[in-house]
Order: C-alpha cells, then sequence, then structure tokens
C-alpha cells in the first residue's frame, strides 16, 4: 500500500507543477487598462480610485498629443521601480495612457529581463516581439519591443541601450498601456 502512495505523489506533484506553469503563461481575455484605472478617465476619476497614492503634478508633463497629469512612485514590476505618468488627451483632459518610467537609476539589461517576466507572469507571452539593432552608425545601439494585444488595451515594454560609453545614461526602459483602439477613449 505504501509503495502505492509514493507512486501517486509524484504524478500529483507534477500535475500541479504544470498547472502552475500553465496558469502562469496564460493570457486574460481582456486588460480593462491599467490597474484600476480605465480610459476615458478624469484626473479627478484617477484621484477617487487611488486615493493618496496618486500625486497630482502642480504642471503638466507634455508629450506629443497629451499631458502627464498625475503619476504614482513607486510601481514595481518584479524587482523593477518604475513611476506611472497618467498621460491625458490634451482636447479633452481623458486617460489616454498610462507610462511607467524606469526609476531605480540607468537600467541595465537585467531590469529589462525581470520586467518582461513579470508582465508574462501577468499577461502571457507577448503578442509580438522585436529586436533590431545598428552597429554602422556612428552611435551603435540596440532596442527590444514586446506588444501585448487585447482587445481593450495594449501593452508595450521597451528598452532601448546606446552602445557607447560615454551614453550609458541614455538606456531607457518604459512600459506603455494605452486603448488598443486609440479613438474610441478619446472622445
Amino acid at each position: 500500500m505504501r509503495a502505492r502512495c509514493h507512486g501517486r505523489r509524484p504524478l500529483a506533484i507534477l500535475s500541479a507543477a504544470f498547472a502552475v506553469a500553465f496558469l502562469a503563461g496564460a493570457a486574460p481575455a481582456d486588460l480593462p487598462g491599467w490597474g484600476r484605472a480605465r480610459w476615458g478617465m478624469t484626473t479627478e476619476d484617477l484621484g477617487k480610485t487611488f486615493g493618496q497614492r496618486l500625486r497630482k503634478l502642480s504642471e503638466g508633463l507634455q508629450y506629443k498629443d497629451s499631458v502627464g497629469t498625475a503619476v504614482i512612485n513607486p510601481v514595481w514590476l518584479g524587482p523593477a521601480r518604475f513611476t506611472a505618468v497618467f498621460q491625458m488627451d490634451e482636447r479633452n483632459q481623458r486617460l489616454v495612457q498610462v507610462l511607467l518610467t524606469f526609476t531605480g537609476g540607468t537600467p541595465p539589461y537585467a531590469s529589462y529581463a525581470q520586467t518582461r517576466h513579470a508582465l508574462e507572469a501577468t499577461l502571457g507571452p507577448p503578442s509580438r516581439s522585436e529586436r533590431k539593432t545598428d552597429y554602422t552608425s556612428d552611435i551603435p545601439w540596440f532596442r527590444v519591443v514586446d506588444r501585448w494585444t487585447f482587445p481593450t488595451t495594449t501593452v508595450v515594454l521597451t528598452y532601448y541601450e546606446p552602445n557607447f560609453e560615454d551614453m550609458a545614461r541614455d538606456k531607457s526602459l518604459t512600459v506603455r498601456y494605452f486603448p488598443t483602439r486609440s479613438n474610441e477613449h478619446a472622445q
């Protein structure tokens, strides 16, 4: 009887390990925004949603077609620390993007790998990945871009590293969350 129990235990452990591995890599059907933020929210809505964690900026951070009006710091993805910047459409002051910028100093490639692993644990594997390099220019560089696309939200992880001693400080690691159909929530 004892041998029989030992025979089932490895099978049960193996089954549990496969279940954990499957669930860790399983992508959700949809991603409605970033955390509890939803596309189209106002800064006031964000304040009610995040409370004291949200810090409103006295002066907006200007981006191409949007303005960063509030931040949450710190935000952790695995062991990597980020600042979340809530970007509002300039026309109607509604949320159109959440930009996570690495705030742990100059990001090494290991921080990119850890961040990707943390995202894969909740979002599943990326739907698309790109690796680009340019070693022919005056300043050689490489960039890694991973993209997760859901019906409501797209997530883009980007790591950029110029391979030039004096430019090590210009490395960047960002994660962008934005509506998959950009005009739908900006109205």
